[in-house]
């Protein structure tokens, strides 16, 4: 498994842009809405260099995911 680090560059598929792109990893704010809505700060994400927007979120970071719903 690859441990991705911020600044780390790959390409993905974006799921605003509808095709592959060119992402960068960086710590964003993530929006969670299970089971109450609330935020989780410092979550590693794949970044669309064409949107903005989360490409994907890597492997390593649904543990602090998880942690932020139960």
């Amino acid at each position: 498994m690859k441990i991705w680090k911020p600044g780390d560059e790959s390409r993905s598929i974006c799921p605003t842009c509808r095709r592959r792109t060119d992402v960068v990893f960086a710590d964003r704010t993530i929006e969670v809405e299970q089971p109450v809505r609330h935020s989780v700060d410092g979550v590693l994400v794949a970044v669309c260099r064409e949107c903005d927007g989360i490409a994907m979120v890597p492997y390593q970071s649904t543990s602090r995911l998880v942690m932020a719903i139960s």
